[in-house]
């Protein structure tokens, strides 16, 4: 994160770039695009066993706020997806979901690829952990243009 932001206007830019929130695809989160890549951290897997565990322990918690991860998306693809959703699940894009929000009250959008600026170790293991029929996770969307990856929350 840039030290220089305050927390005013980090709440700003990404407000300017906010498209929604949404279940992905596991198949579709990218954590190497280019731009990013010095970003993230490389794949820990002792990280990962450690959060298979509490998975194992307490659930995953895809559902809860502060388990999203921030993603950006173009925003053509963003809308040719919402599109596809009826009238009022798209709406629900633009809602914080309720706390322990059962995982249908939030849209699934069927993107092909976002570009994922934190969440590799939590997403890693919930592959291992999750059954194959359900392979998805809570993602806030963000414009991919004009939004800076460095105004984004640290990454894990």
């Amino acid at each position: 994160m840039d030290p220089t932001l305050t927390g005013v206007e980090l709440a700003d830019a990404e407000s300017e770039h906010f498209l929604g929130i949404a279940r992905i695809d596991f198949a579709a989160l990218n954590f190497h695009h280019p731009a990013f890549r010095a970003e993230h951290r490389t794949l820990s897997t002792p990280n990962v066993a450690r959060i298979r565990k509490v998975y194992e322990l307490e659930g995953c918690s895809r559902t809860e706020e502060e388990n999203f991860i921030s993603a950006l998306v173009e925003r053509v693809d963003f809308e040719r997806a919402a599109s596809s959703l009826d009238r009022t699940v798209r709406a629900q894009l633009h809602r914080r979901p309720v706390p322990d929000a059962v995982p249908d009250a939030i849209p699934f959008l069927d993107l092909s690829s976002v570009d994922c600026l934190c969440g590799l170790h939590r997403v890693g293991a919930a592959r291992e952990y999750l059954d194959e029929n359900d392979r998805w996770w809570t993602v806030k969307l963000f414009s991919k243009r004009g939004f800076r990856a460095s105004l984004t929350a640290p990454t894990d």
